[in-house]
């Protein structure tokens, strides 16, 4: 399932870049997607097929009208400020998260659309450790999966034994605990 998560954003993010003239060619497309599925590649074919298909025709999706128009994370369960430790180094960034369609997208700001990174949820459990930090790991397997985009905007897929989360408040882990649990 992971492997659906992380075709489907990349797949809305190529969109993006198609509508910003953004140069992502086939065989970026192609390789940003190795080992995704299951730690085996995605057929080639497929992948190629999903790339002509956003290039020659926009995908483009209902927003809701109003206040906050063209936002594309438009149901979130739960959205909020964290802070959220490294993997390779254990530093703390303060990253703006938005929970939605059983994914943790996260953001350097608030109002960014396009988003650093995200956690497919499945097989994950939360727990709150300490008075106000979240700690997410596997259910299932060793590793949790992440994705994220780095300085040149290729995604890079990780492997992580935790996700460490610290929020402002007690109350504020425990609800994010809560809601990261379902």
């Amino acid at each position: 399932m992971d492997a659906v998560h992380i075709i489907s954003f990349s797949c809305a993010r190529l969109n993006l870049e198609r509508s910003s003239n953004g140069k992502v060619s086939e065989e970026a497309f192609v390789a940003n997607h190795r080992g995704i599925n299951g730690g085996q590649d995605c057929p080639r074919h497929l992948l190629l097929a999903l790339y002509r298909s956003i290039l020659t025709d926009a995908m483009v999706a209902p927003v809701e009208q109003g206040e906050g128009s063209g936002i594309l994370f438009t149901a979130p369960v739960k959205q909020g400020w964290l802070r959220k430790q490294g993997g390779r180094h254990s530093s703390w960034a303060r990253r703006y998260f938005i929970l939605c369609d059983a994914t943790l997208f996260y953001f350097e700001n608030e109002g960014d659309v396009d988003p650093k990174g995200f956690f497919p949820l499945e097989n994950l459990k939360a727990a709150q450790q300490e008075k106000k930090q979240v700690a997410l790991a596997p259910k299932v397997g060793a590793y949790l999966r992440s994705a994220k985009f780095d300085r040149a905007g290729e995604m890079i897929i990780g492997n992580h034994k935790s996700l460490v989360l610290a929020a402002a408040t007690e109350r504020d882990a425990s609800e994010w605990s809560s809601v990261l649990s379902t």
